[in-house]
């Protein structure tokens, strides 16, 4: 994988650099910047993924694990299986849609944050 520079900013002498860290395997962030992004993010608390949100997902994945076959919320027709997935949010009534592949999941929350921006 061809190198490509931190993102991250640093304060020197009162104005802001570029981080000088080459990343080569596909990290975000180097170690200090992914750092000050997780603690500026907050954790899954903050973000409101509380003990509501980890009991629900807790149930789908004892659900998955004793072999109901679970599809994806999004309606693709995709099986949920092991633990690479997320619950989708129904963003009309509140709460969630259910399983969702993490690949539809994101990919709803980049639409909804690009649109929050225009």
């Amino acid at each position: 994988m061809a190198g490509r520079r931190c993102p991250g900013k640093d304060e020197v002498d009162g104005r802001s650099r570029a981080c000088p860290t080459i990343l080569t395997s596909g990290e975000r962030y180097c170690t200090r910047h992914a750092r000050q992004y997780e603690a500026r993010r907050g954790t899954s608390t903050q973000r409101g993924y509380g003990v509501d949100h980890r009991a629900l997902r807790a149930d789908w994945q004892r659900r998955i694990d004793a072999g109901e076959i679970v599809m994806c919320a999004d309606g693709c027709g995709a099986r949920i299986a092991g633990r690479m997935w997320q619950l989708g949010h129904d963003h009309q009534r509140g709460g969630y849609l259910g399983p969702q592949t993490v690949r539809h999941n994101t990919q709803d929350g980049g639409r909804r944050g690009r649109a929050a921006q225009s």
